[in-house]
């Protein structure tokens, strides 16, 4: 199943959409790549139904991290900190966690380099 097939699925299954696919009304044209409906008086539904999904996928564009990034939390978890003391030659201290602020501080300004 391709992502955009699992983000259709998921859109489908909100109950207000849910409601006009069960109903028959309204159906995934995949000629059109649109929602449609036989019937000229639900025109209106499946306006309804495309805007929605028109939404969905521009929330989903907005929430998707790009494939060379990763998030992390403003403030390192606990497992954080012990896997830093794992693996580095340096012990934890202020240097270490002021380093870690300004990342994200600078992450969130837009800053790149």
């Amino acid at each position: 199943m391709t992502d955009l097939n699992k983000l259709r699925s998921e859109f489908e299954g909100i109950p207000e959409i849910k409601t006009h696919l069960d109903h028959g009304n309204v159906f995934w044209s995949d000629k059109n790549q649109t929602y449609a409906s036989e019937f000229q008086c639900l025109h209106a539904v499946a306006c309804y139904v495309n805007g929605a999904w028109f939404g969905w996928q521009e929330k989903a564009k907005a929430q998707a991290v790009p494939e060379d990034y990763c998030l992390v939390p403003k403030v390192p978890t606990e497992k954080m900190f012990q896997a830093y003391e794992r693996y580095s030659v340096a012990p934890m201290s202020t240097l270490s966690k002021t380093g870690y602020k300004a990342m994200i501080e600078a992450s969130e300004s837009g800053a790149e380099g």
